[in-house]
């Protein structure tokens, strides 16, 4: 797990065992100036800006140590986007002002090329899109005005192109304020407000959703994070004071937690 504060940008590194148990591996110094830090796998870590536009990736190795591997030239991928990783080094970027859209790829030597450009107005206005296995991807807007929430899902293949796959009737989901995406594409909803929860899954071939279980005592957490790529999640209140927990979904979609007390930093982004 890799833990950065944007205000002093300091960062550590730690991690979950199968059992929930959280070790603190390093305290990893001082990093650049990143909105976003996301996961490519592997221990692979894309770092971006979209103010700047500035991009770089690194790897963390078992044992917490971080090596930086390279910065992307200037203007890749370019300013204002959202960037959600859809596995194997492929990455969607989302621009939510202008509803275009790009697909990326970086390969082992560093080296990052844009796949596909969607024009703006492509997509629709999306508060959350959420990667899943494979390329598939869920969209969600909670309408904060009170009108049903809107939803859909896609899916992005290896060569860059983006396929729509289902269009949910509006209402079909709650009002979440954050979701997460566990293995078997299993979904991980949450609203913080009523501390409520629900897990449900789509379908890899027709991105249709079912519903598996909804969780009335999940707790108020600010960020929820999946751990591993597997059913793992860590759960993280900024405080004061901080708290966090870790939490793992078992095959009837319940939430087991194991509580960790207020012994955690403040951060900002924090990646499983």
């Amino acid at each position: 797990m890799f833990f950065y504060n944007a205000d002093t940008r300091l960062a550590a590194s730690g991690k979950l065992d199968a059992a929930g148990s959280y070790t603190h591996l390093r305290d990893l110094g001082q990093f650049g100036d990143w909105k976003q830090i996301v996961t490519l796998g592997c221990g692979t870590l894309f770092f971006y800006n979209g103010e700047t536009g500035k991009a770089a990736w690194g790897k963390l190795d078992a044992a917490g140590g971080y090596t930086h591997i390279a910065d992307l030239p200037t203007g890749q991928p370019g300013k204002g986007w959202q960037v959600v990783p859809v596995g194997h080094g492929q990455l969607f970027f989302y621009n939510r002002s202008t509803r275009a859209g790009r697909t990326g790829v970086i390969d082992a030597a560093g080296t990052y090329a844009t796949q596909k450009d969607y024009p703006a107005g492509h997509f629709e206005t999306w508060e959350q899109i959420v990667p899943l296995d494979n390329g598939l991807l869920f969209f969600y807007n909670d309408n904060n005005d009170g009108s049903p929430a809107q939803a859909r899902s896609g899916c992005v293949d290896w060569l860059g192109n983006y396929t729509d796959l289902h269009i949910f009737p509006n209402g079909h989901f709650g009002h979440w304020w954050a979701m997460q995406a566990l293995a078997g594409n299993w979904l991980f909803f949450h609203n913080q407000g009523t501390r409520g929860g629900a897990t449900g899954k789509l379908d890899a071939d027709t991105g249709l959703h079912t519903p598996v279980k909804f969780l009335s005592q999940v707790g108020e957490w600010y960020k929820i994070v999946p751990v591993g790529g597997g059913y793992q999640l860590f759960l993280y209140r900024a405080g004061p004071p901080t708290a966090a927990a870790s939490g793992r979904i078992d095959l009837s979609g319940d939430l087991k937690r194991i509580e960790f007390g207020s012994s955690f930093g403040k951060w900002s982004i924090i990646v499983g």
